[in-house]
């Protein structure tokens, strides 16, 4: 993840002659080809055009967070002039590969999930005790043992029947933590009874699923928002090495008209800084050759439909 934040950094003099490039433009750029004698004059004259340093030399204007195409990758880069007596002497550029910073995103995304998951599962645990805190202070020990009992047995009843579908631990932990922040905004969460997910062999098939199902879920309960009996169901089928996994609401429904437009980058009907959710989405189930269908109809509900080659461990049955 360290290695994701490093910047490649290259300057440039009048002439547009690379003067200074840091070992991170090295590796970012020597990745996507040979590249050899970088500060001699025949090989300077080619790097600076592609990092668009030529013209931030022409026009004197810097460049903000432009995506430029460089032999297969996407680099994100930010560009000065340097200026010495109001005259325009040399540019610096500074640059990352998107695909890490996009990755980077996504781990913090995935660990955002986790917290929340946590917050709402120390949350009702807390309110728990304050129940029991209270009736022991009342002295209403018959109630008391009641509650206790009625709160172990909807626990083992909630958490046994996830554990026997649900047999990777990380998913399961996670579903838990939804379904606990489902029930502290109103929202029910539940499992299909004929769903079943097999503990998968690559963790970063589960790092990334998190990402994709907590992205879903948290769009679907934004969407239930206000709304009277609001439900989310997910299933889980798992069959020759692919797994096919549903998030379905019955909220209000997409707009037709924005349908083909929710997984573009930025886009959202929420206002602005949103629409980062879906883009991830996409990106994720891209990076591990699946992909994500979505239907919705208006004042019915949306269901997403997410498809993935999933391997499982050999005792994962």
């Amino acid at each position: 993840m360290l290695q994701s934040l490093k910047e490649g950094v290259i300057a440039v003099n009048a002439d547009a002659q690379i003067t200074l490039i840091n070992d991170e433009a090295k590796r970012l750029l020597r990745q996507n080809g040979e590249l050899e004698n970088l500060l001699l004059m025949e090989s300077s004259k080619h790097w600076p055009a592609l990092l668009h340093l030529r013209q931030v030399l022409e026009t004197g204007q810097a460049g903000q967070d432009e995506e430029i195409d460089f032999n297969g990758s996407t680099l994100l880069t930010n560009s000065v002039p340097v200026r010495v007596n109001n005259q325009v002497v040399g540019a610096i550029v500074t640059f990352r590969d998107k695909t890490e910073v996009s990755q980077l995103v996504q781990r913090l995304t995935g660990i955002s999930h986790y917290a929340e998951a946590l917050r709402v599962q120390a949350h009702e645990f807390m309110n728990k005790l304050h129940v029991i805190l209270g009736m022991v202070n009342l002295r209403a020990y018959d109630q008391l043992e009641t509650y206790i009992m009625d709160t172990a047995n909807h626990y083992h009843t909630e958490v046994g029947s996830l554990i026997r579908q649900i047999k990777d631990p990380v998913i399961a932990g996670f579903i838990l933590g939804k379904m606990n922040r489902g029930r502290e905004i109103g929202v029910e969460v539940s499992i299909t009874p004929t769903s079943y997910l097999p503990e998968s062999a690559q963790a970063e098939v589960t790092h990334e699923l998190v990402t994709v199902l907590g992205n879903l879920l948290e769009n679907a309960m934004d969407a239930l928002d206000g709304l009277e009996s609001p439900t989310i169901v997910l299933t889980f089928d798992h069959d020759d090495s692919r797994l096919r996994c549903t998030v379905r609401d019955n909220g209000n429904g997409i707009d037709p008209a924005v349908l083909p437009h929710i997984f573009e980058h930025g886009f959202s009907t929420k206002g602005t800084r949103r629409g980062i959710g879906l883009f991830l989405v996409k990106q994720s189930l891209e990076k591990l050759g699946g992909s994500i269908e979505c239907e919705s109809n208006k004042g019915v509900g949306t269901r997403f439909i997410v498809t993935l080659p999933y391997a499982i461990k050999e005792n994962g049955l």
